[in-house]
């Protein structure tokens, strides 16, 4: 994962630079998503990721499987561990605020989905977290959250995973 990070953080900083002269701004409109190679259908959907990122409504996204389609193409026993790990992360994260809506209706994230986005000038709190497991995609979101009031959001995406995987 960090180098995956630091490769996209390089390629953004020589396009911007070749691009537009310079680093002025070079982070601004800029994000890094992150995926499994074996998740092929979330190309399909990076838009929809990475929409509240460059629109400035977001610092970091998580996107949520469809739930029929998460049930129809996982193995059963997976959705099920999964619908019940996400519950129990969402219950533990909203005792902080920047994990609860200002509208009173909560965004349940799909925290062990795997892919999620970020602003790329937030780059360096992935790359510095030492963890080598899941931990190191959403424990950098978490603390950001927590201590930076970065703002979370999650977008339902129709991801179908390959049958090959049910």
């Amino acid at each position: 994962l960090r180098q995956a990070i630091m490769e996209a953080t390089l390629w953004i900083k020589h396009n911007n630079n070749a691009n537009h002269g310079g680093a002025s701004g070079q982070w601004k409109d800029a994000a890094i998503v992150f995926t499994e190679p074996e998740k092929v259908d979330m190309m399909n959907h990076i838009h929809q990721i990475v929409a509240p990122l460059l629109e400035g409504k977001a610092d970091v996204v998580v996107p949520t499987r469809q739930d029929e389609l998460f049930r129809d193409t996982y193995p059963i026993e997976q959705y099920h561990s999964e619908s019940f790990g996400n519950k129990h992360f969402d219950i533990l994260s909203k005792q902080f605020e920047g994990f609860r809506s200002d509208t009173g209706e909560d965004t349940a994230l799909d925290w062990l989905f795997g892919p999620f986005a970020f602003r790329a000038e937030f780059s360096r709190k992935w790359m510095n977290y030492g963890g080598e497991s899941w931990d190191a995609q959403m424990i950098p979101y978490v603390r950001g959250v927590r201590r930076r009031n970065w703002r979370i959001a999650s977008v339902v995406v129709d991801f179908k995973h390959q049958e090959v995987m049910k």
